[in-house]
């Protein structure tokens, strides 16, 4: 089986490709007319057209559909239950760039998904016309950001717009809590900084419409490792159109790194969504491929969550409390639980309890479940995140500096001066980053045992 993306019955005469969308047994992306595949923008809930270059184009098409062929294929299928060979055939406008870029271009991906890609780059020649829409894009903005309606990113953008920044707000639509969210948080930053804020929401999906030209197999993969590909190129592809060469990637560095909590989730098994490694080499990627030569920054890179929260103003502490950082937020909307938006016991909550402590804005009512009082009626998976963040809090203080070090590094090796580049400085060891992470551990102990039930501690050995 292979994963094609659609450049229109004429777009590419190659016969891999021409023989490739005829074959069933194939997974054919199409994002043109009849498509099964939705890709749309708005700006401030307008609909827009991203206007890019002929590489950027080509970039945005890989990158949805490598997210779409990530939904399709089931890791459990595979011998070792997770890494999946997958066969591309994609047209694009310079093949031999693409070639010469294959070797980084694999590396990125694998080191995000586990993944193994095997791919097979055509000449296209044209791609189907696009639909105009009458909203104009955005100009004269300093820089773009990632924007998930979580708490890093709101403020991340915060901060810029408070340096006299004027930002484009990208976000990717991937589940309807999350979406309203970001229009909410956006609504407000929008009062705070009169014009020097816009909200581009973009939405890639599985379409709807049932007059498709190629139909897609049932979804039956939820793991979506390349969704951060796509995030970022997304990202490009609005920097591109508004002619920007900033991107902001706000992520505490905890997360960033994702230090492994036990071995079970060692690898792509825990996520690198903005793994300093990974940024390295997509940002390789996107310059050899002269899609995007421009900066892409996470100010937080040396920072817990619990550290950029320190010292926050006032008046923004109503706003953090209106984010969204849990896991599956979607599944207590659908299941009728709760009107609540986090479960509590997933790790991105109990991060988020732990930091909001910090500020005295931590409030158990707002989340499913008090973790830390009931730890003892969820079943044993939904023990699983606190009990883990305890175990490798514990190891993170008994360990020494080389070991921290050590762990620090388990998701991929990286230069320890990468923060020059995609982070606020150039450090001269992985010092930061340990120190970081023992200061955090220290924290989540104390606050742990000092809000655990009795029964909580007996089950954490506390």
């Amino acid at each position: 089986m292979k994963i094609i993306h659609y450049v229109g019955q004429n777009g590419c005469s190659a016969k891999s490709y021409q023989d490739a969308i005829q074959d069933l047994a194939n997974i054919v992306i199409n994002t043109f007319d009849q498509s099964n595949v939705t890709l749309r923008a708005n700006r401030d809930g307008r609909p827009i057209r991203i206007n890019v270059s002929p590489t950027v184009r080509d970039l945005l098409g890989f990158a949805i559909s490598v997210y779409i062929a990530d939904e399709h294929l089931s890791r459990n299928e595979t011998p070792d239950g997770w890494t999946r060979a997958i066969d591309f055939i994609i047209p694009v406008g310079n093949p031999s760039s693409w070639i010469s870029s294959q070797d980084v271009l694999t590396n990125t991906l694998n080191v995000l998904s586990g993944d193994n890609y095997v791919f097979k780059w055509e000449k296209c020649d044209s791609i189907p016309k696009q639909k105009k829409h009458r909203s104009k894009f955005p100009k004269n903005f300093d820089l773009i950001s990632l924007f998930s309606g979580g708490l890093d990113s709101f403020l991340g953008v915060y901060q810029a717009l408070s340096k006299g920044k004027k930002v484009i707000l990208v976000s990717h639509q991937a589940d309807p809590i999350a979406a309203s969210t970001q229009v909410e948080l956006a609504r407000y930053l929008k009062l705070l900084f009169p014009g020097n804020v816009t909200l581009i929401q973009c939405r890639v999906a599985r379409s709807q419409t049932t007059s498709q030209l190629f139909s897609l197999p049932k979804k039956n993969e939820e793991t979506h490792r390349s969704r951060s590909f796509l995030f970022l190129c997304l990202a490009i592809a609005v920097a591109s159109a508004s002619d920007t060469q900033a991107i902001l990637i706000p992520e505490n560095g905890l997360i960033a790194l994702n230090v492994p909590l036990q071995l079970s989730r060692m690898g792509t098994l825990s996520t690198r969504t903005a793994h300093p490694l990974y940024l390295k080499l997509f940002i390789e990627t996107v310059k050899q491929l002269g899609a995007f030569t421009g900066h892409i920054h996470n100010p937080f890179l040396y920072q817990s969550k619990t550290d950029i929260l320190t010292n926050v103003p006032e008046n923004i502490k109503p706003l953090l409390l209106k984010t969204v950082s849990c896991s599956h937020p979607d599944v207590f909307r659908w299941s009728g639980v709760s009107k609540k938006r986090h479960c509590g016991y997933c790790v991105p909550c109990i991060y988020r309890r732990i930091a909001m402590a910090g500020i005295g804005i931590d409030n158990p009512a707002n989340y499913v479940t008090d973790v830390f009082t009931s730890l003892k009626l969820l079943s044993p998976a939904k023990q699983a995140d606190l009990r883990a963040l305890v175990s490798f809090s514990k190891r993170v203080l008994n360990s020494c500096e080389a070991e921290r070090q050590m762990m620090l590094l388990q998701h991929g090796i990286f230069p320890y001066d990468i923060g020059g580049v995609i982070g606020p400085y150039a450090a001269k060891d992985f010092s930061p980053w340990s120190d970081m992470l023992r200061r955090w551990a220290k924290d989540f102990l104390e606050k742990t045992k000092s809000w655990s039930s009795e029964s909580t501690k007996r089950i954490l050995s506390l």
